[in-house]
């Protein structure tokens, strides 16, 4: 019971309740290696990464064999710039559990592996699941996120406005919380979101601007769907798959004659088409973008450099792009 209240803080954002009560299961039981591990998760929420670690420690200490305490170590430790510790604990992880796609992926991110094209499914929904019910709150007010303005900044001049207004049919790809179909939902006729994690749906659907929002892969969903849209949005979603190719001819086939796509990327300025940075996250080079469009018979509109938000203080510069079909 405390280990399930501890999770439910954690999922609400109320990390310092979540350690309030992970001490308390340690206190209960302090030979219960999970214990442990919970506490780690509710300090790392705090930044308290050196007493996680410590937590962490006495997890693995009890329980060597935790393949969860292993790469929760990894992850604290390539946060806090220690590459080669987390490398270590990554493939002690992966030792124990040698189809762990997560920690696999992880160590590519690190520079040790073959670097694969889209973040693991169970990754992602976890990863946003976890964050649901604070999502809004951390993105907007402290990571000052500002794809969803940009986009429709770039968007807005490719439209005719006297036609354009409550008449668009939008699909809105990795919607989340619905914090790029709100930036729309007055040119929209009808509204799609999609997007692979339960719980950040039903914040968009809280949000009652969405005709219809859908659970899945954004790929397997644009297979599916038979209706054309004249505008399709991605904001924040190519970070999370590096290989574009499908999802271009996919998106493509779903656009209406002279609809937009557009949408964010964390641009590179290397020769790669797609790197997986340190962060988990991809950054796509333009000229990738810009072959991928040309192949898709997609002409490039607008393209605009920006910051996108802060982390830890720093800016995450990307770019903005619209795209047309020809």
């Amino acid at each position: 019971a405390y280990r399930s209240r501890a999770h439910a803080l954690r999922t609400l954002g109320l990390a310092e309740g979540a350690v309030e009560v992970s001490r308390t299961l340690v206190t209960a039981d302090p030979a219960d290696a999970l214990s442990h591990l919970d506490l780690a998760l509710s300090l790392s929420m705090l930044e308290h990464q050196e007493e996680a670690l410590n937590a962490l420690d006495e997890s693995t200490r009890i329980a060597p064999n935790l393949a969860a305490a292993h790469e929760k170590r990894g992850d604290l430790l390539a946060k806090l710039g220690q590459v080669d510790a987390a490398r270590e604990a990554y493939h002690t992880a992966l030792r124990l559990e040698p189809d762990a796609v997560t920690v696999k992926y992880s160590l590519a991110a690190l520079g040790d592996g073959e670097i694969p094209p889209l973040s693991p499914e169970g990754y992602v929904t976890g990863l946003f699941d976890s964050y649901a019910e604070r999502f809004d709150r951390e993105l907007v007010d402290q990571l000052k996120y500002q794809a969803p303005r940009l986009l429709y900044e770039a968007v807005h001049p490719q439209i005719d406005g006297a036609t354009a207004a409550g008449n668009l049919d939008i699909l809105d790809l990795g919607c989340g919380t619905g914090l790029c179909g709100e930036a729309f939902a007055n040119h929209a006729r009808t509204l799609v979101g999609v997007d692979l994690s339960p719980l950040m749906l039903s914040k968009a659907k809280q949000r009652g601007l969405y005709t219809d929002l859908v659970q899945g892969d954004v790929c397997e969903q644009l297979a599916r769907d038979g209706h054309d849209y004249d505008l399709i949005l991605a904001g924040d979603l190519f970070i999370y798959i590096g290989d574009l190719a499908r999802l271009f001819a996919l998106t493509t086939a779903r656009l209406s004659a002279c609809g937009l796509l557009a949408f964010s990327i964390e641009a590179h300025d290397g020769t790669e088409d797609y790197v997986l940075c340190g962060t988990g996250r991809y950054a796509q080079s333009p000229m990738y973008i810009r072959r991928l469009a040309a192949e898709n018979r997609l002409g490039v509109v607008s393209e605009i450099d920006a910051t996108l938000r802060y982390q830890h203080g720093t800016p995450v510069n990307g770019r903005i792009m619209v795209l047309r079909r020809s």
